[in-house]
């Protein structure tokens, strides 16, 4: 939660993507598919995710500003480094 504006409460939603197998709507089938237990699955997800984070560097920003802009007639979401003054990001 964000500070309020005009006395209301002030968050953000994350909506996560889930993947699952078309023809049962499982998503633990991968193991069976593939003639291995379910731990096995997960250790080399696991792995591989290990070996995306090397790849890739996050920053984590201190502040972020969240705030509306119009362009071309339109509101847009800003996502602004506030700490050094940046935009991060112009969603439609």
């Amino acid at each position: 939660m964000d500070l309020p504006i005009r006395l209301k409460r002030v968050g953000s939603q994350l909506n996560r993507r889930r993947y699952k197998c078309r023809k049962c709507d499982s998503t633990m089938e991968v193991a069976e598919n593939i003639g291995v237990n379910e731990k096995a699955v997960r250790n080399v997800f696991k792995n591989r995710v290990a070996f995306k984070e090397r790849e890739y560097q996050f920053e984590t920003r201190k502040w972020l500003g969240i705030d509306e802009i119009h362009m071309i007639r339109k509101p847009r979401l800003a996502l602004t480094n506030v700490e050094h003054k940046t935009i991060f990001d112009i969603k439609l």
